[in-house]
């Protein structure tokens, strides 16, 4: 494998250190975006066809990593996406115009605790919003409330179940009290 990686073309090596290293697959499970012929023809796609913008790297359900320009009816694992910015990858410029992120198998329950338990928070902390006008910032965690609520439906409705909305908490029920022992909204 380490001729073939001597071999490889620069993007190609970036893409596959992104993978080794975000999956955490090596060797001859790893050279499998490079040398099956569907993920060759994929990451070639990517590197050089102006319509393509994304490639997708994943585990299939038979263990096997594959790059693909769609995303895959079902994942096993953990999956990245790769984006690029640019028309055309150059080996150059690949490392400033390609953006990845990995994600999740479940997609949705990802979304549904980020809002609740990072996003939603956020947008409540009073230290965070002080720049921002009260209706602003109230219409900001209403907003939040209607998407983790429309997000907690599907999810159910993805999974077969039915599942209802937690209702929100009235604004006035939401207080913290400052150092200075002051009770502020949230």
């Amino acid at each position: 494998m380490s001729e073939e990686k001597k071999k490889l073309d620069p993007r190609v090596e970036w893409i596959a250190d992104r993978v080794s290293s975000t999956l955490k697959v090596k060797g001859d499970k790893l050279a499998r975006i490079y040398t099956e012929e569907v993920s060759k023809t994929a990451l070639n796609d990517f590197f050089e066809l102006a319509t393509v913008k994304k490639l997708i790297v994943y585990e299939n359900l038979k263990n096997e990593l594959c790059a693909s320009l769609v995303f895959p009816p079902s994942m096993k694992r953990k999956s990245l996406y790769f984006e690029k910015t640019k028309d055309v990858l150059g080996p150059d410029d690949i490392a400033k115009e390609c953006r990845y992120q990995d994600f999740t198998y479940q997609p949705l329950e990802l979304l549904e605790v980020l809002n609740r338990e990072i996003y939603l928070p956020m947008a409540q902390n009073h230290r965070t919003v002080q720049a921002i006008p009260d209706t602003i910032a109230q219409d900001v965690v209403q907003q939040f409330h209607h998407l983790s609520a429309a997000t907690s439906v599907t999810v159910g409705k993805a999974k077969g179940q039915t599942l209802l909305a937690i209702p929100q908490i009235p604004v006035s029920a939401q207080t913290v009290t400052t150092p200075d022992g002051q009770t502020q909204p949230l």
